[in-house]
C-alpha cells in the first residue's frame, strides 16, 4: 500500500517541519558536535498534548528552549520520564535503532506512572523514526560506517499550575547527539558498591520506570565513585545488600551454582526495584531461545557450557561466595541499545572482589550475548545457531517505516458470521455486529435495523431482513439481554413526501441487495437509490452517500435515535433529552443525547459532524418522542426551525429533563451534488473533544481511512498470529481470522473518556459481561495482548475505586448486569497467577475481591429479580457466609453457589501473596460448592449433581435437566464446573473411570430434553455449544490419565458441527467474544483453565502456528502428520523436551517456545505424566 503524500507508511501523518520558519526560529547558534553531553542537532521534535483537544500534530522546530512556564508541573513536581535511542550506520549502510517498540512501550508505562498522559505507542514509534531518519541525512552520512546518533524522547508536564495534580497539558520533545563508535571500554569496569545508607529504589517505588527522579539522588553516589577512580556504583539494596543494577545499567553474573549448573543470573523484575533494561531483555531472550534449541553450543570454535538464564534476587555475598570458591565466571553491565561490558573489580566495604575478564583464549560467555546483540545491531550478515536472524534485533530506518507482515490478513474476515440464526433471519443469531470499527475502538459505525417481531431483535443494530433506520456511531458486539446505543443517527433520504421525520417507520428502507462489508469497510445499497459507505477511526465514523439521479440529496440527523428492545422491555433503552445545532452555514453540527436504560444506566454522548459539501438548505425539527414499536400519531405536529429561529440551536427540553422532544435537522443539497459525505466526532466528555477526535479522519477520500483501519488491524491484531501451510485451508483461516476480529470488538478502551470521574489508569467500558468471557477471552488477552489485558485489569480495579464493586457486565458506565458470581474475581486471579504485576496495583486489586467476598452489594429493585442485587457484587452473600452455601431464598442457587467458589478461590490466591493471613479462608469457602452435592439426584445410570438446598439445610431432590435453580444451564452442566477442583469431583464421582462415563454421556445426542437448534445433533447432547457454562467440559478428558483423546475428539466435532463461515456461523451468542475465543483456542490446540497458570493441550488444526506472547516473545506451534482425518496426538516436545502430560505452565510458554506435535489418525494413550493440578483441594 502506498503511503498517503502526507502520511508515512503506518498512515500516521508526517512530521511538520517549521525548523526554517522565520516565526519559530530562536536564536540559538549551532555547534559542532564534538561534545555529546551538550551539543546537539539543530532540531527537535515538539509534539503537544491538551486534555481538552488531545495531541496536536507533531512537528520539527529549531534546537532551542522549550514553551513552559516556570510554574509548569515539570519544574515543580518532577511529571517527567525519557528514553535513550541509538540510529546507528550498519556495516551493510543502512540506519538502523534497536528494538524501539520495546523503548516506546516502556515510555508509555513511566508516563502513566507520574500521571503523563497515554499516547499511541506505534504512532510515537513513527515519529521517533522519522526524526531519526532526517537528522541521520545530516549527521550519519552514508559510508560513515560505526557512528550512532543518540536520540532522547522526553515526556514532561507542562502544566502550569502549582498544587499537587496530574497535568492537564504535556509534550514530547526529543533531541539528538552524535555518539562515538561501537567500541566499549576495553578492560572491565570498576565498580564501587553504594554507602549503606543510600539506596536508589525500593519496592512499590518507581525504580522501574525511567524517570528523572530515578537518577537525580543517585548522582552523589556517582560522582564520588568517579573521584575515587571507580567507573560506577554497584546499587545494592536492603540489609541483605541485593544487587540490583550498576550504574544506570542492569547487572549480570555468570557462576556455577554448587550443584554445578551454569546460570546468567540478573535481578528480577518482580519487586519493581530496576528497571526492565531492553539490551537486557535481549540478552535474556538470546541465552533462552539458544538453550531451548541447542544442547551443545558453539562460538568462535569454542564450547560453551549449557546455561540458564535466571531472574531472582541476588546478594553481594552471594558474588563473594561464588569467588572465593571459584564458582564465578564472569560479570557484566548491559545498559542503552546492546551496550554489554564486563566487570573487573567490586570494591565492597573496603574490601577487592576480582571478576575474571574474558580473554581471546577463554570460551567467553560474556562475548556471546555482546557479539550477538551486536552483531544483529550491526547488520552484519550472519546467523548463529540456526535462531538468531537480523530481523529479530534490528529495524531498518529506509522509507521511515519498520519492516512489516506483508500478507494482508484480513482477507479472511467475515464480518457477517454470526448475524444470523439457524433459519437464515436474526432470530437466535449470534447478534455480532458487522460494521466498522477499530480493536476496542469506541465508534462502532454501522446499520440499525428494525423488525416489529420481538424475536429478532437487533440487539448489535444488524438483522439479515430488517429495514434500515439510521446508520449510526455506537454498538455492542455479540450481545444479548438487550440492545444498547444505535445514537447519533444519519439516515440519507430522496424526498420528504410522506415522511414524519418523528417517525422513522415512514422513511425506513429496505437493501435491494445483501449488506457489503470487510475489515474498515461497510456498504448497503438502499431502496431509494442511495448508496451508503462507511468508515471510521477510534473516536471518528466516516459517512459517504451516492444519490441517484433526479431525486432530493436529503440527510436526516437524528439526535433521538436509538435501538430499541422489543422482547426485552424492563432493558430497553430510552431517549431522554438532547440538542443540536448547526454553525458555520450549515457545514457544521454540533449536539448531545441522553439515553436511559439498557444493560447499563444513563449515558450521555456529544457529536460534531462536518459535511464535504455545501447545503442547499436546512432546518431543524422537533416533537413528541415515542418509543420506536409505538409510533407517533399522524397527526402529531412537527415543530421546525432555523438559524434565525433557533440561533443556538434546538433542545428537547430543560437540562435535566427525562422526557426531552425528539430533535434533530434536514439538510438539503444541490441537484449536482451526486456524493455527499461527512465527518461524526463522537465523545462522552463533551463538544470540544467531539469536534478534536474528527481529526483522527484528515483525508475526504474514503478510501484513505478504509486503509488506515485495515493497517491498523493487520498490525495490532492479525499479525499476533501468523499460519504457515502448504496449501492454505481458506474455510479454516476464515473461521480463525474471524473470529480473531470479534474477539477485538469488545470491550471498548475509552481510556481518557470517562465522564465520571478522572484518573490515568485505564478506561474500559462494555464489558457485555465477564460472566462470558472469563472462562477463556481473558486468558487470551493476557498471553497475546498483555498490555490490552493488564489495560483491562488496571480498569477493572479502577472502576471499584470509584464505584464500589468491580462489574461483572457494565455499559454506558455503569455497572450493569450480575449473572451470578463477581467474575471479575476470577479475571484479577487469573493474572495475578500467571505474573502480572507491572502497572497493576495488586493492593488495590486484593481489596476489590475481598469486596466481592464481603461486602453485600446495596438492593437495586430489579424488577426481573426481587431476590437478588443484579447490577454487581455478590447478592448472595448472606447466606454463603452464614450456611456455606446459597440456599433457595436467592434465584440461581446452584450456579451462585459453583460460581462463588470459584470466585473464592481467586480472591485465595490473591491473598496468598498480598494477604497470607486470609489465604486459608478463601481457600476453604472455595470448597463450599460440596455443600450441595445431593447423592440422590440420578439420571442414565449416574448418581451425585449438584442441587438447591434451603435455608434450613434440607436438601431438595431435583432432575438434573431441572433449570429452575440455574442460569442458562443445566446442572449437569454445573457441576462440572469446578476445575480448581477436580480431584474432590473425580472422587464423589466414583474415580477416574466413573467420571470418564459420565463425562462421555454429556455428549450423546438426544438426552437433553430441549433441543436447542443448533448444530447436527450436538444441539441435544446435555453438552451445550452454544452457551458458556459447558465451555470447559470436553477437556477434562485431560484430568483422566490416558483419555487426553478423548478431549482432542469432541473439540473436532466441536467446530465442525458448530461453527461455519456462513452468517450462521455461531453456535450461539458470541458474548462479545467469549465463544469466538473458545474456537480460537482449541484451534490453537490449547485450553486455559482460568485463575490457574494452567493450559490444557488439545491438538493444533494447522500445521505450523507462530503466536507473539509476552509482547515480544514467539511461541509456535507445529504439527506433524495433521490432516483432517489425522489429529490425535502421539507424540508432544515442549521447547525440546519429551512431554507426557496433558497440560502446560503458563511459565513454559509465556517468554516464547516451541510446542511440537506428531499427530496421527489413531486415538493414543500418550498422556501418562501427572494430571493437571487441582489447588483447591484439600
Amino acid at each position: 500500500m502506498a503511503p498517503q503524500q502526507n502520511h508515512d507508511k503506518f498512515g500516521y501523518p508526517k512530521l511538520l517541519n517549521k525548523s526554517n520558519d522565520a516565526a519559530a526560529t530562536v536564536n540559538v547558534p549551532i555547534k559542532p558536535l564534538h561534545d555529546p553531553q551538550t551539543n546537539c542537532t539543530e532540531q527537535m521534535m515538539i509534539w503537544q498534548w491538551d486534555e481538552a483537544t488531545g495531541w496536536e500534530a507533531p512537528e520539527i522546530r529549531p534546537y532551542g528552549p522549550l514553551p513552559i512556564m516556570p510554574s509548569a508541573s515539570v519544574l515543580q513536581y518532577a511529571t517527567e520520564c525519557f528514553e535513550g535511542i541509538k540510529i546507528y550506520r550498519g556495516y551493510d549502510d543502512r540506519l538502523r535503532v534497536f528494538r524501539l517498540q520495546l523503548n516506546c512501550e516502556r515510555m508509555l508505562k513511566s508516563s502513566l506512572r507520574v500521571g503523563l498522559p497515554s499516547f499511541d505507542i506505534a504512532h510515537l514509534e513513527s515519529i521517533i523514526m522519522q526524526y531519526g531518519a532526517l537528522q541521520a541525512e545530516k549527521w550519519l552520512p552514508s559510508g560513515q560506517t560505526g557512528q550512532t546518533l543518540y536520540l532522547r524522547p522526553t515526556h514532561i508536564g507542562t502544566t502550569a499550575a502549582l498544587g499537587v495534580q496530574r497535568p492537564r497539558q504535556s509534550l514530547i520533545y526529543i533531541i539528538a547527539t552524535l555518539l562515538p563508535g561501537f567500541s566499549t571500554k576495553g578492560n572491565g569496569m570498576r565498580l564501587l558498591t553504594s554507602p549503606a545508607d543510600t539506596a536508589r529504589a525500593w519496592p512499590g517505588g518507581f525504580g522501574n520506570r525511567k524517570l528523572g527522579g530515578n537518577y537525580g539522588p543517585t548522582l552523589p553516589a556517582h560522582d564520588a565513585a568517579l573521584q575515587a577512580g571507580f567507573d560506577q556504583i554497584l546499587w545494592l539494596f536492603g540489609p541483605e545488600g541485593f544487587v540490583t543494577e550498576a550504574g544506570a545499567s542492569n547487572f549480570f553474573v555468570v557462576w556455577k551454582t554448587k550443584q554445578g549448573d551454569i546460570e546468567l543470573v540478573t535481578a528480577g523484575l518482580d519487586n519493581g526495584t530496576i528497571l526492565e533494561g531492553v539490551t537486557r531483555y535481549s540478552v535474556l531472550d538470546l541465552v533462552r531461545s539458544n538453550r531451548n534449541q541447542q544442547s551443545v553450543w558453539q562460538y568462535e570454535g569454542k564450547s560453551l557450557p549449557p546455561l540458564t538464564a535466571v531472574e531472582r534476587d541476588f546478594s553481594i555475598n552471594e558474588i563473594q561466595d561464588a569467588v572465593e570458591e571459584g564458582r564465578l565466571i564472569e560479570a557484566f553491565a548491559a545498559g542503552t541499545a546492546y551496550f554489554i561490558a564486563p566487570a573487573e573489580i567490586i570494591h565492597h566495604r573496603g574490601k577487592d572482589i576480582h571478576i575474571p575478564l574474558p580473554s581471546a583464549e577463554s570460551a567467553s560467555i560474556f562475548k556471546f550475548p555482546s557479539d550477538s546483540v551486536a552483531t544483529a545491531a550491526q547488520s552484519r550478515i550472519v546467523t548463529m545457531f540456526g535462531w538468531m536472524t537480523l530481523g529479530v534485533f534490528a529495524q531498518t530506518l529506509s522509507a521511515f517505516a519498520v519492516p512489516t507482515q506483508d500478507e494482508d490478513l484480513s482477507v479472511y474476515v467475515n464480518p457477517f458470521i454470526g448475524t444470523a440464526g439457524p433459519d437464515g433471519t436474526g432470530a437466535n443469531s449470534g447478534d455480532t455486529f458487522p460494521g466498522v470499527s477499530l480493536p476496542f475502538g469506541v465508534v462502532k459505525l454501522g446499520p440499525d435495523t428494525t423488525e416489529m417481531n420481538p424475536s429478532t431483535n437487533a440487539f448489535a443494530g444488524y438483522t439479515p431482513d430488517g429495514n434500515v433506520t439510521a446508520f449510526t456511531c455506537f454498538h455492542e458486539c455479540g450481545i444479548g439481554g438487550a440492545s444498547k446505543y444505535g445514537v447519533v443517527g444519519h439516515m440519507p433520504l430522496t424526498t420528504l413526501a410522506g415522511i414524519n421525520v418523528l417517525d422513522n417507520t415512514t422513511y425506513q428502507q429496505p437493501r435491494v441487495s445483501m449488506d457489503r462489508a470487510a475489515v474498515g469497510y461497510y456498504r448497503s445499497d438502499l431502496a431509494n437509490g442511495v448508496t451508503v459507505e462507511l468508515t471510521a477511526s477510534n473516536h471518528a465514523g466516516f459517512f459517504q452517500y451516492t444519490y441517484p439521479e433526479n431525486t432530493d440529496r436529503i440527510i436526516l440527523l437524528d439526535v433521538s435515535h436509538n435501538l430499541p428492545s422489543l422482547a426485552e422491555f424492563i432493558k430497553s433503552q430510552s431517549y431522554s433529552n438532547g440538542q443540536i445545532e448547526v454553525t458555520n452555514g450549515g457545514r457544521r453540527v454540533r449536539g448531545w443525547g441522553v439515553w436511559r436504560g439498557g444493560w447499563g444506566g444513563t449515558g450521555i454522548n456529544w457529536g460534531v459532524g462536518k459535511f464535504s459539501s455545501a447545503h442547499q438548505n436546512w432546518q431543524y425539527f422537533s416533537g413528541p418522542w415515542n418509543a420506536p414499536d409505538n409510533p407517533p400519531s399522524p397527526s402529531t405536529p412537527v415543530t421546525w426551525g432555523n438559524a434565525s429561529t433557533n440561533p443556538h440551536g434546538v433542545q428537547g427540553g430543560p437540562d435535566g429533563d427525562d422526557s426531552g422532544d425528539r430533535v434533530g435537522a434536514v439538510f438539503k443539497f444541490p441537484a449536482k451534488t451526486t456524493v455527499v459525505k461527512s465527518k461524526t466526532g463522537v465523545s462522552f466528555i463533551s463538544v470540544e473533544k467531539a469536534c478534536a477526535f474528527q481529526k483522527e479522519i484528515p483525508s475526504w477520500t474514503l478510501n484513505d481511512t478504509v486503509k488506515a483501519t485495515k493497517k491498523v488491524w493487520n498490525d495490532d491484531v492479525f499479525s499476533k498470529i501468523s499460519i504457515q501451510e502448504p496449501s492454505k485451508n481458506e474455510t479454516r483461516l476464515t473461521l480463525f481470522y474471524s473470529a480473531l476480529y470479534r474477539m477485538h470488538q469488545m470491550p471498548s478502551d475509552r481510556t481518557g473518556e470517562n465522564p465520571i470521574w478522572n484518573s490515568t489508569e485505564p478506561y474500559y467500558d462494555d464489558y457485555y459481561t465477564l460472566w462470558d468471557t472469563f472462562r477463556c477471552l481473558n486468558s487470551f488477552y493476557l498471553l497475546v495482548q498483555p498490555q490490552r489485558g493488564v489495560g483491562m485489569i488496571r480498569s477493572l480495579i479502577d472502576i471499584w475505586r470509584h464505584v464500589g464493586f468491580m462489574p461483572d457486565g457494565r455499559s454506558g458506565n455503569h455497572n450493569g448486569k450480575v449473572q451470578g458470581g463477581s467474575n471479575a474475581d476470577n479475571v484479577l486471579a487469573d493474572a495475578y497467577v500467571k505474573g502480572f504485576t507491572d502497572g497493576i496495583d495488586w493492593n488495590d486489586g486484593y481489596r476489590a475481591v475481598w469486596t466481592d467476598a464481603e461486602v453485600v452489594p446495596p438492593p437495586n429493585n430489579d424488577p426481573e429479580d426481587s431476590t437478588c442485587t443484579d447490577n454487581q457484587g455478590r447478592c448472595g452473600l448472606p447466606d454463603w457466609i452464614n450456611l456455606g452455601y446459597v440456599s433457595t431464598t436467592f434465584s440461581s442457587s446452584i450456579s451462585r453457589t459453583v460460581e462463588y467458589s470459584l470466585n473464592d478461590f481467586s480472591v485465595s490466591q490473591i491473598a496468598k501473596g498480598i494477604a497470607p493471613n486470609n489465604y486459608q479462608k478463601y481457600l476453604n469457602r472455595s470448597g463450599n460448592w460440596k455443600n450441595l452435592w445431593n447423592p440422590a439426584i440420578n439420571q442414565y445410570n449416574t448418581s451425585g449433581f449438584l442441587g438447591p438446598r434451603n435455608a434450613n439445610g434440607t436438601m431438595i431432590t431435583i432432575a438434573p435437566q431441572d433449570e429452575s435453580y440455574t442460569t442458562e444451564g443445566l446442572p449437569w452442566e454445573y457441576t462440572w464446573t469446578v476445575p480448581f477442583d477436580m480431584q474432590s469431583l473425580i472422587e464423589k464421582m466414583g474415580g477416574a473411570d466413573a467420571t470418564e462415563k459420565r463425562l462421555d454421556i454429556m455428549f450423546v445426542p438426544d438426552l437433553r430434553t430441549t433441543d436447542l437448534g443448533v448444530g447436527v445433533g450436538s444441539g441435544t447432547t446435555l453438552f451445550n455449544p452454544g452457551n458458556e457454562p459447558s465451555f470447559g467440559t470436553p477437556f477434562l478428558y485431560n484430568y483422566l490419565p490416558g483419555r487426553q483423546y478423548k478431549a482432542v475428539n469432541q473439540s473436532r466435532v466441536n467446530i465442525d458441527e458448530n461453527y461455519f463461515t456462513g452468517s450462521n456461523g455461531l453456535p450461539g451468542n458470541s458474548d462479545a467474544g467469549a465463544m469466538d475465543s473458545w474456537m480460537l483456542w482449541q484451534m490453537l490446540g490449547l485450553y486455559p483453565v482460568v485463575t490457574q497458570p494452567v493450559y490444557l493441550i488439545l491438538a493444533p488444526w494447522f500445521e505450523d502456528i507462530s503466536v507473539s506472547v509476552g509482547g515480544s516473545y514467539t511461541l509456535r506451534i507445529k504439527a506433524q502428520g495433521l490432516s483432517n482425518t489425522s489429529f490425535f496426538v502421539q507424540s508432544l516436545k515442549v521447547n525440546g523436551k519429551p512431554w507426557s502430560k496433558s497440560w502446560l505452565e503458563h511459565s513454559d510458554i509465556a517468554k516464547g517456545g516451541l510446542l511440537e506435535f506428531v499427530l496421527g489418525p489413531e486415538p493414543k494413550s500418550w498422556d501418562t505424566g501427572d494430571v493437571p493440578p487441582s489447588p483447591g483441594h484439600q
